[in-house]
């Protein structure tokens, strides 16, 4: 083996999504899960072929939903808190308005990759570490279950949890070119297993009589939540003179059977002077997930239209996640389609590298989902043990009618030197 002797330099200097429908070959229309990223590579020319190093940071797309938050102020106030929040059992916010204070997700990426048998074999691999700030605002119940109501709103308790985890996990993906027209790829994410380095609990008593002169002491917690590993399987067809028309079909397994619950274990948090019982030490507050494996097809196209621009369209349906037994508004998934464009400029060359910019648009188009009361299970969670019990006939909180659209635009960028 000779030495290696550098070949090229790779920057992405700001991207977004998965390029292409499965990520798997920069070809069709951005897809809806997108990220913003930065990346760095190095490229070495070997004597059994090419060797690339390289080192990224992306940013998963993640919705973040901000919901009302009632008042508690006056009897007046009381009254209305039904009608300003009823989703406030399930959630509250992920953020509260500053990016500063917002629920975020960032990967750290070092790639090895190498380039074998004439270029027809790619493969990839490397180690991952993921930077977890967790932050979810929402209202408990702290009902003893002896005086109260189910969501009585004056048992009502302001929780405001947060959580920071560093998390490892693992990537390998290979493409492998079967003619010169036909390539076909595989890529596989290890699950993320989130366990908070550090967490606390921050929590607003209800103003119910039965709270007057209490306090709450300690607000350390910890967090559980599992993310899933995503198998990725492709395939891509080159057509026309110079490749000009490219093609890609698709398919994506998201393992999210992983997630059953999303729990905050408080660590001697207790509510001190309560009437009638002292001091209440509070339990592990637990959201059920019960969520199921996905599954994804991708359909898209990109085509050469001259040489400063590519054209590119596409679109996927996605399988529903969330049964109807733990959807709630965290999450309100559902089976969904998705119909996207773009447009990019590449092979642009100036300051002696070699530019390109991408612009996508992407329409995420889900059926509006019923929930009927009785089948909702998710109840308001309550830190006052033991855990509350609900016969069969009572509803939980993520009974209603779910109407979800949104739009994805995404930005791109990168330079080759």
């Amino acid at each position: 083996m000779r030495a290696m002797s550098p070949a090229a330099t790779r920057i992405v200097v700001f991207g977004a999504g998965k390029s292409g429908t499965s990520g798997l070959f920069h070809c069709v229309a951005q897809s809806a899960e997108a990220h913003f990223g930065r990346a760095f590579a190095r490229r070495f020319e070997m004597s059994w072929g090419r060797l690339s190093a390289g080192f990224g940071l992306w940013i998963p797309y993640t919705g973040l939903p901000r919901y009302p938050t009632p008042s508690y102020a006056t009897e007046q106030d009381l009254q209305k808190v039904p009608d300003v929040a009823p989703q406030r059992y399930a959630l509250l916010g992920l953020h509260d308005g500053n990016i500063t204070r917002s629920t975020v997700l960032a990967v750290l990426n070092p790639v090895i990759a190498a380039s074998l048998l004439s270029d027809r074999l790619q493969l990839g691999f490397g180690p991952q570490l993921m930077l977890v700030y967790f932050r979810s605002a929402l209202m408990l119940s702290s009902c003893p279950q002896v005086m109260c109501r189910p969501e009585q709103v004056d048992y009502d308790t302001l929780v405001l949890a947060q959580a920071f985890a560093l998390t490892p996990s693992f990537n390998v993906g290979a493409t492998y070119r079967v003619l010169p027209s036909l390539r076909l790829g595989a890529a596989f994410q290890l699950p993320f297993f989130i366990r908070s380095a550090k967490g606390t609990v921050d929590t607003r008593l209800p103003v119910n009589e039965f709270f007057n002169g209490a306090t709450v002491t300690g607000r350390d917690a910890s967090l559980a939540l599992n993310l899933p590993a995503i198998l990725r399987l492709g395939a891509e067809l080159r057509l026309l003179k110079n490749d000009r028309l490219r093609l890609e079909l698709a398919y994506t397994y998201e393992s999210w059977s992983l997630q059953q619950d999303i729990t905050f274990t408080p660590q001697n948090i207790a509510i001190e002077n309560v009437k009638g019982i002292g001091t209440y030490q509070l339990g592990p507050i637990a959201l059920p997930r019960q969520m199921s494996d996905t599954h994804t097809v991708h359909l898209g196209g990109e085509l050469d239209v001259f040489r400063f621009l590519t054209a590119r369209l596409g679109g996927m349906f996605e399988t529903n996640s969330t049964p109807d037994a733990t959807v709630t508004v965290l999450t309100p998934d559902n089976n969904k389609g998705m119909i996207a464009l773009g447009l990019a400029v590449p092979r642009l060359r100036f300051l002696s590298a070699e530019w390109r910019f991408d612009l996508s648009y992407g329409r995420v188009i889900q059926p509006d989902r019923v929930v009927a009361p009785g089948d909702s299970k998710v109840y308001p969670g309550n830190p006052i043990r033991p855990a509350a019990q609900f016969p069969p006939e009572v509803g939980g909180i993520g009974a209603g009618r779910y109407q979800v659209s949104y739009d994805v635009i995404a930005l791109g960028a990168s330079i080759l030197r």
